[in-house]
């Protein structure tokens, strides 16, 4: 944050410092600082996609998922490889209960960065609520392998395992579900 500050002292224009500033506003929770940043940047430089994307996350946090997907769709007209754009639209989405948009969405962000645990995770809750439960599994299982530690991707796994051994009911799945997507959604924002 302070990197980012010293260069706007020096550049009081570029919009680049600004909107990364932005960014660590908004992972450090300052959400005022962040908006004022990139809202700022935004300004500057209306087709960055790094900015909207962070616009979109910081919208999210808010409470604004419909703004935030907003954000998102803006930043992925100008770039539609983005996959920081398109898996927390998927991730959105999903929060939402629009899980075959959301699996779309999440394919997409995973074709270009396979290895971003959290879309991953996110993929395997919509394979999960759209019934494909060893699909789900596959990609639990596959977050693991970076952190084996991963307590959202051990939790799902061993919920998975215990709908298709048939040990656990659609409601008690349904809620897990519910708290795990709380829970993703909550973990992006911090």
């Amino acid at each position: 944050f302070d990197d980012f500050s010293a260069a706007l002292h020096a550049r009081p224009s570029d919009a680049r410092a600004q909107s990364l500033r932005g960014a660590a506003s908004l992972v450090l929770g300052r959400q005022h600082d962040a908006f004022a940043d990139l809202t700022a940047s935004l300004a500057a430089v209306p087709s960055c996609a790094f900015t909207r994307t962070c616009r979109g996350a910081l919208f999210l946090a808010l409470g604004g998922a419909e703004s935030a997907v907003g954000e998102l769709d803006a930043a992925l007209k100008v770039a539609p490889r983005e996959a920081l754009a398109l898996g927390l639209r998927g991730s959105i989405k999903l929060s939402l209960g629009n899980c075959a948009d959301a699996l779309r969405d999440i394919d997409a962000a995973l074709a270009i960065d396979p290895w971003d645990i959290s879309v991953l995770r996110d993929r395997g809750c919509a394979k999960m609520a759209l019934g494909r439960h060893a699909d789900a599994l596959q990609d639990f299982e596959a977050a693991l392998e970076p952190d084996p530690q991963d307590y959202c991707a051990i939790e799902l796994a061993g919920l998975v395992r215990a709908t298709l051994s048939g040990r656990t009911t659609l409601p008690q799945q349904q809620h897990q579900q519910q708290r795990q997507r709380s829970s993703v959604s909550a973990g992006r924002n911090s």
